[in-house]
């Protein structure tokens, strides 16, 4: 969870910079969408659709 909470603590700052929306979806797709998808993978796949749904809206 340290660091997932890391991750999006950079995407805040990021976007307190005022930095590009296509380089914060680039950066939450990259760094932090790979984090929810090892969490599925280790929690055995728990995560509903809709869950899946809303991680891949975000991105």
């Amino acid at each position: 969870m340290s660091k997932l909470n890391s991750r999006l603590y950079c995407l805040k700052k990021l976007r307190s910079f005022n930095v590009n929306h296509t380089l914060l979806s680039l950066f939450y797709c990259s760094v932090i969408t790979s984090i929810f998808t090892y969490g599925i993978v280790c929690w055995g796949g728990s995560a509903s659709e809709q869950d899946i749904k809303i991680f891949n809206y975000l991105g």
